[in-house]
Formats: C-alpha cells, structure tokens, sequence
C-alpha cells in the first residue's frame, strides 16, 4: 500500500474538478482535511471520500476528481473496505 496515499496541499481559494492520478481503482477516504468544521474551517471538501475513474492522469491507470478547499490539505488513501 505504498504509494497508494495521495495529499494534496492548497493554498488559495478552492477549486472543485480537481483531478489526481491513483494506481488503483477503488474508494479513496479522506483522512484528513484541514478545511474541516472540526478544525475550524469552512467544510468544504468531499464528504467521507471519492470513488476512483478509469481514466488514466499523470502516469496512473486511474484517477479520482476530487473538491480542494481553500488554504487546505486533504489527505486521502484507498479504502478496503468499499472496494
């Protein structure tokens, strides 16, 4: 499962369609979001996660599109229990 997490840091206003590469198909859960109402922020993001596409991105087999909150880091990795 190395490699299999993906983190993305932003920091300016959010961007909804954002698309990641992924190695695998499958649910990617969010571990952690720093734009969530637990830490203050303005919970924005996408919910408990994303389901991967079959659409190869940046050297990857598949892809996720995901919402970036603003002045956030998300952190998502695949989650074996909804595949």
């Amino acid at each position: 499962m190395q490699g299999e997490r993906r983190v993305v840091s932003y920091f300016t206003g959010s961007r909804d369609g954002y698309r990641i590469g992924v190695p695998r198909d499958g649910f990617y859960r969010a571990l952690l979001n720093s734009d969530s109402a637990y830490f203050g922020g303005s919970n924005l993001g996408n919910g408990s996660g994303v389901p991967s596409e079959p659409e190869p991105w940046q050297g990857q087999r598949h892809s996720i599109v995901i919402t970036v909150p603003p002045l956030a880091v998300v952190y998502l990795k695949p989650d074996r229990a909804r595949q």
